[in-house]
């Protein structure tokens, strides 16, 4: 199963969210899928397309034997290296902003940019529902 969708702004993001995890049939770490994902598209929008709502992201995830791997692809030009934090220092935790990737990278199993692509693998379970 593979399924891609393009979105512009960050308008219906928690539906589209929601979609997948349904799709995935995905009961277990379903918060930590939404607050992976919220952070990954609100990266995409600010970011990547400047918070230009003419701009797509595009939204795809797939299931690759026990894992799923979510790609959220944004506009930007990939002119600079982009290194995802694995520590936060304690003068950051409360800030604003400036905490989504390491957010996702607690999160989520494996992550990685490709171009102007994150990438972002999680291992999957089958719900017994």
């Amino acid at each position: 199963m593979r399924r891609e969708i393009s979105v512009h702004g960050l308008n219906n993001i928690e539906q589209i969210i929601e979609a997948a995890i349904s799709d995935l049939n995905w009961q277990t770490d379903s918060f930590d899928i939404k607050i992976i994902l919220m952070e990954a598209f609100t990266n995409a929008y600010i970011h990547g397309n400047q918070r230009d709502t003419s701009k797509p992201i595009f939204f795809r995830y797939c299931l690759q034997g026990d894992k799923v791997l979510f790609e959220v692809q944004d506009c930007g030009d990939n002119q600079n290296e982009v290194n995802i934090p694995t520590e936060l220092s304690e003068e950051r935790i409360f800030d604003e902003s400036g905490r989504g990737l390491f957010i996702i990278q607690a999160l989520a199993d494996h992550v990685w940019f490709q171009n102007n692509t994150l990438m972002i693998e999680k291992r999957y379970c089958l719900s017994e529902t």
